[in-house]
């Protein structure tokens, strides 16, 4: 198996597993805590429902910066994957990361919320997104990068040692060292 594919695989399950645990968490702290605290009313359900969506937006946003570089370098492993494909899912992983980032900072200078669920909403919508875009991808066709064994690396480097010593050689040791002038006079 081939060095790109493998880490194509670590990068893709590190990304899907990143963006699943991101959406759950939007998702359960937007929607599923929103309405089950939906009886209770006044101070506590604010004080409750603003430390578990703050705790969740930070946890977004740490799965947030491990998948921006997981994407990114998922598709530097294999040739045929990178292009602007991999931009716009970029830009969309960090607009979901800065509405996240944003919201978290909002949350936690005001006791009360702010706003209202719309942000989780959209970054629930991004993510999903995201997931979807990357099980429809298509599998690569080449075998991707290829990494040399440290023999091939070794006899390589003795290969390339040997041409520049004989180009060396042949540069400076090829020519005769020169002759004083000689002189006709008699003393």
């Amino acid at each position: 198996m081939s060095t790109g594919v493998n880490l194509l695989r670590f990068f893709d399950a590190v990304y899907i597993a990143t963006l699943g645990i991101w959406a759950g968490v939007v998702l359960f702290c937007g929607l599923g805590v929103h309405s089950a605290l939906g009886n209770f009313e006044g101070p506590v359900r604010a004080e409750v429902d603003r430390r578990l969506l703050l705790r969740g937006l930070v946890w977004g946003a740490v799965c947030g910066a491990v998948a921006l570089p997981s994407l990114v370098c998922g598709a530097m492993a294999v040739p045929e994957l990178r292009g602007p494909i991999v931009g716009v899912k970029s830009a969309l992983l960090l607009t979901a990361l800065l509405l996240t980032i944003g919201r978290a900072a909002a949350v936690g200078r005001n006791r009360q919320l702010v706003g209202s669920r719309t942000v989780e909403s959209f970054v629930a919508v991004i993510l999903l997104g995201l997931l979807g875009a990357q099980a429809y991808r298509d599998p690569p066709a080449t075998r991707g990068i290829e990494e040399p064994s440290p023999l091939s690396l070794y006899q390589a480097h003795e290969k390339a040692a040997h041409r520049q010593s004989t180009r060396f050689r042949s540069k400076y040791q090829a020519q005769p060292p020169p002759q004083p002038p000689q002189s006709n006079a008699q003393p």
